[in-house]
Order: C-alpha cells, then structure tokens, then sequence
C-alpha cells in the first residue's frame, strides 16, 4: 500500500458543482485503461456517465476471463453462490471486471458460462454470448443445445431444477452437495473424464443411486437428477455397475466455430453490433421491446476492428447523474467507443465496474448486487516509482447528500496513473477526483495507483448538521498526556477517523493525590484537562491516574507520571 498520509492538501467542497463533459484515460496496467466520459446535466445528451475498461490482449501478460461469484455456482447462504464484482476482482487478482451474464438471483448463470475451457451451464435461449477462443480471438454468436444421456434428451447443466421433468447434470463445480429436492432421483457416476467440454463423448458407471437431493459432488465424479417422467426413466435402468454415455452438443446458429475451443464464455442478452452496424434483433433473442427501448443502467461487452476488448458500464436511474441508455443507445455509445462488435450483458441495478478491490461507476442501488458471473481482465504489473509521502485529505466534516468535493493530487503526482474509486455506497468519485456524496452512511474514497492505494474515510448524511460524530466501538482507548511535571493532565477524545468528540463524560481515578475536577466532559474540541495534586506520602512509583467513561464508551486508561 502507499506510505501513510501526511502532506496536507486542499479540499473543496460545494453544494451546487460545475460539471463540464469531459472524457479521462487512466492507466491501470500495461494494456489496460480506464476510459471515463461524463456527460453532464444539461447537455443535451446528458447527465450520462460511461465507464469503459479497454484492454489490449496482444500485451504480454493481459488475458480476459469468466468467474463464478465464488469460484462455484452456488453456495448455502444469502447470495445462493453470487458475489459482488469487486470482491471476485480482489479475491481473483485482476486488474478490473465488470458483471456478465442475467441470473434467477442464484448463483447459476442464465445460458452458455465456461470458465477456463470448463463447461459450467449450457446456452437456454437463442440469445447472443460472448467467447473467447482458444486462439485468442472473440466471437459473439448464438448457440442451440443439445444433451443427451444414453439417448435420452439431458436439460441443463449445474443449474437449479425447473419445475416438471428435467434431466439435469452437476459436476463438482456446482457446489459441495445438490440441492435439497424432494423427490428428485439421483444417480452418481465416476469415471467421466472432467472438466466438461463440447463435442466430447463422455463415459462413466453408476456408483451410487438417491433421492431427495443433497448428493455429494466429489472430484472425479458427476450426478444426474431426474424429476418428473424423466425420474421413472432413470431408476428403471441406474444401477451400480451400469455404464452411462453422455454427449454434450451446441451448435453455433449464425456463424462457424467449433465450441470445443471456447475457453472463456458469459451470456448477455441482445447483440448491439454486428461488422461495425447496429444488430439489435428482438425476436431472434426473444428480448421484449421495453427492455430494448426503455433508458436502465447497462452493462456491454465489445471488440474493436484491431482486436482490443472493451468492458463497459453506462450508469442510470440516477436522475442528476446518469440517466441510464436504451439499447440502441448503447449500441451507439459501443461504435463511437470504436466496437465493431458488441452484446449487451445484465444491466439494472447489477451493473458495476471494479478496479482492484473497489468502485469505479455509479451502481444504481447505491452498492453492488451479487451477482452470478463477471469479466475480468489480468495484466502484469509495470514497475513504478516509490510515491514516497502521499498525502489525500479527508473532509472535516460530515458531508451532505448532493455536495461534491474535489481532492487534489499533491504536486509531481502524475494523474494519468492515479484511478479514483469508492467503497461503501455512498457516493460516486469522477477520474480527477470529485466526489458527489449521493447516499447516507460511512464510505471511503480509494486511490490506486497500480496495485498500491490510499484510503481517504468519507461521512455522508442527509442534514450533517444534526450529526454528531461517534466512537466507533466501546474499546475505543482516549489519548491522555501528562505533562512532565506531572501536574497537569489532557485527554483528548477522537473516533478512529479522527472526529474530535466533544461531550463525553470523563471519570478519574487517583491514586496518592487528587484531581481537580474528578469527573468532567470533553469541551467541543474533544479535549478535557485536569489538575493534579499528588500527596507527598505517596510514593511516586505508586501514584496513577484511572481514567475511564462513567456512560461505558470507551475502555479505562492509566497514567503514570514519569
């Protein structure tokens, strides 16, 4: 991380802020950049914020891929496998990555996910995904799927059960265990060669047969889960010992590839360009037209004419910010970011960009939604330059909801490698530092240069004025210096964001003397000084003073002269 801060920097902070457009390229990585364009308020193409990571694969050491919120599709608690973009950017180690495909609010991603050359869920709906290929290349076609299971037609793949008679197939990347399904028939097979891929012909023996669900899904083994008819279709014939070939198949509907070379893949749900021209076409992907037309926070996926990616994120329904794009907008806002080729991916409130480990766009919601997959985007570092001392100003005071301040850069920092993000929903920081406080509650302003960063604590409220500030946990210890004759003592009272506390109820405690007064309260500076008189009888190895909270907000303190 950066050295500590200490240079003190200027900090402005306005209630009504002067927004020009304006577009700002950032550097994170070798082949890597941020490429931010605010419209503002007024103009008439605005308010519109679009954040773009554009990404070079021909740089040595830059490579794109899927991943699972978790590293597996789902999960036993409140997310059921999903996870925010920037926890899956940290946790991973990338530069940068955006969310991907639609999801049920569950960990299993709707169509075609492969993750590293692993087949994961299969492609549902004729809708367009986008894949890199073994080669390097990126394709955005449409698939139909085909499974079978020694001839009988299989469903889906690692995906919670849909009502009726779904044949499904689990592989351990799913989860620890199937999901808990009365009266669901299950069967394990062991022997099928892992990880799963398109166009292989896989065979394996019965090990073991259930009900009910909740079936370990060990290495080395795969479980298929009938309901319906398909169940007295399975259990007729499964039993240990008995062989089962299954046959995984999709076939690319609008151009040529062999999906067995597909190493990375999400899905999304429209196709914006096509050889550079917009291609939108609702019924091929059986889209309803007020998704197409209506104006939501969106979330794109693109390749230039020269091979280069572009993750891209369009805020909204943030009225003095973003306003948010229709389709076509965004397949507009694609070609004038130099895609020739483009998908819309899931938009609304799970749109986010991250960089490291924070913030770099407005989510709708004010905070990430888990969502099941993103994009991420690797790279090498470049060797930089120690920062020395950087300093970033917090702000002295609790901000209001629609103020914006600006932080400044000390002097001889470079901007173009400084990338500005947020952590905790509270507000939305531009690429040369203006913050907009938007929510209320207890954020961060992130700095990143690299993989190095500094963390600049923000307050927002909706009336600052009507907040006081407060300790942060009762183990809070106070500061309390005696002066080096031992007469005189000054507490000073501060939450760990260094808010001075003024109010706070002081007890003390004397040990062979007395304190005048014995109990106070901090003054509005957060401080309180005491006089002390020592008795002479008292030996001074023995003397202390006990200071501690009478209301039990902060753990006791003691001093001893010198």
């Amino acid at each position: 991380m950066f050295t500590p801060l200490v240079a003190l920097v200027a900090l402005f902070c306005l209630s009504a802020p002067t927004v020009k457009k304006k577009t700002v390229v950032r550097q994170l990585a070798p082949g890597v950049e941020l490429v931010q364009e605010i419209i503002p308020e007024g103009d008439k193409d605005g308010p519109l914020v679009v954040t773009t990571v554009r990404i070079d694969p021909k740089v040595k050491g830059v490579r794109v891929e899927a991943a699972l919120g978790g590293d597996s599709v789902w999960a036993n608690d409140a997310t059921l496998g999903r996870e925010i973009p920037s926890k899956t950017v940290a946790r991973r180690k990338a530069v940068a990555g955006i969310n991907a495909s639609f999801f049920p609010f569950a960990g299993n991603p709707i169509g075609l996910h492969v993750e590293n050359g692993e087949l994961v869920t299969e492609p549902g709906l004729p809708r367009t995904a986008f894949v890199l290929m073994d080669d390097g290349s990126a394709q955005f076609p449409r698939f139909s799927f085909e499974g079978t299971v020694n001839g009988k037609t299989l469903h889906g793949l690692n995906r919670k059960p849909g009502k009726g008679k779904e044949l499904l197939l689990f592989t351990p990347i799913f989860a620890e265990k199937t999901l808990k399904t009365e009266g669901r028939y299950e069967v394990v097979v062991e022997g099928v060669s892992l990880p799963l891929k398109f166009g292989t012909e896989l065979t394996g023996k019965v090990v073991s047969v259930g009900v009910g669900g909740l079936t370990p899904l060990k290495p080395g083994t795969v479980v298929l889960s009938a309901g319906g008819d398909t169940t007295d279709w399975l259990s007729s014939w499964a039993r240990p010992g008995e062989a089962v070939t299954i046959s995984l198949k999709a076939t690319p509907l609008d151009r040529t590839l062999d999906p067995a070379k597909i190493l990375q893949a999400v899905t999304g749900s429209g196709r914006l360009l096509a050889g550079g021209k917009f291609a939108l076409n609702l019924a091929d992907e059986k889209i309803g037209a007020s998704f197409s037309t209506a104006r939501h926070p969106r979330t794109a996926v693109g390749a230039t004419a020269d091979g280069k990616l572009l993750f891209v994120t369009v805020d909204g329904r943030q009225a003095k910010l973003s306003r948010g794009a229709s389709l076509t907008e965004l397949a507009g806002i694609m070609l004038a970011l130099g895609a020739v080729e483009a998908v819309n991916l899931d938009g609304g409130g799970s749109s986010a960009c991250a960089v490291r480990g924070a913030v770099a766009n407005s989510p709708s919601e004010g905070v990430e939604r888990p969502v099941a997959d993103s994009l991420l985007v690797f790279a090498e570092e470049s060797p930089m330059m120690p920062l020395g001392e950087l300093t970033i100003a917090a702000p002295e005071r609790v901000l209001a909801v629609g103020e914006t301040c600006t932080f400044p850069l000390p002097a001889g920092v470079d901007p173009t490698g400084v990338v500005w993000t947020v952590s905790g929903g509270i507000g939305f920081v531009d690429q040369e530092g203006s913050f907009r406080a938007q929510r209320a509650g207890k954020g961060a302003v992130i700095v990143w240069r690299g993989s190095q960063s500094v963390r600049v604590p923000v307050e927002v409220a909706k009336d600052p004025a009507k907040v006081a500030p407060k300790l942060d946990t009762p183990e809070f210890v106070p500061q309390a210096i005696l002066t080096a004759d031992g007469m005189t003592l000054t507490i000073t009272i501060a939450n760990s964001e260094g808010d001075r506390l003024g109010g706070e109820a002081i007890a003390l405690a004397v040990t062979g003397g007395v304190a005048t007064p014995s109990r106070t309260t901090t003054n509005p500076r957060g401080e309180a000084i005491v006089t002390l008189q020592w008795d002479t009888s008292t030996a001074p190895a023995a003397r202390q003073i006990k200071v501690s909270s009478p209301n039990k907000r902060f753990l006791s303190v003691i001093v001893k002269p010198s």
